[in-house]
């Protein structure tokens, strides 16, 4: 397999992988994501862990679906001031505050990259600042102490 093979397969999903992100993403278990996709449970959690294309596919879901709340917490906030503005005088106060306290605005909470190529790419960046430098091969050092040139004594210490 060539490295242009492996990056394609790394940003491309198959049809199980499309299922079981699909699965984690509407909030169930591994388990029940690879149940779906009639895959082990550890190859759900290696594909959300590793794979960029998989945890791309996951941020989008993810990230729809919390567009999706917001629009939906949008919607009963403003029912709950009208109820609240309507009954201010009523005894209905304490409910319609209390909508509100569990619909308020929450800040959104980063989600990640919906692209792959970005997550491969940022995790191939990662991995290659983390790497040891290579050593100099043996013939090139040589080579290298030639062209700097013959060794200047050091300056005496007094």
């Amino acid at each position: 397999m060539t490295t242009n093979d492996l990056r394609t397969a790394l940003l491309e999903l198959t049809p199980g992988q499309q299922i079981a992100a699909e699965t984690v993403a509407s909030g169930a278990t591994h388990a029940a994501a690879a149940e779906a996709a009639g895959v082990h449970r550890e190859t759900v959690t290696r594909w959300a862990g590793h794979h960029p294309a998989f945890r791309a596919t996951l941020n989008l879901y993810r990230a729809t679906l919390a567009a999706e709340q917001s629009d939906t917490a949008r919607r009963i906030r403003g029912r709950a001031l009208a109820i609240l503005e309507a009954q201010l005088d009523t005894a209905d106060v304490p409910t319609a505050l209390a909508v509100l306290r569990v619909v308020q605005a929450q800040p959104s909470e980063a989600i990640g990259p919906i692209e792959a190529a970005a997550i491969l790419d940022a995790e191939t960046n990662r991995t290659r600042v983390n790497l040891p430098p290579l050593p100099t091969p043996r013939g090139l050092q040589g080579q290298l102490a030639r062209l700097d040139g013959p060794a200047r004594p050091s300056a005496p210490t007094v």
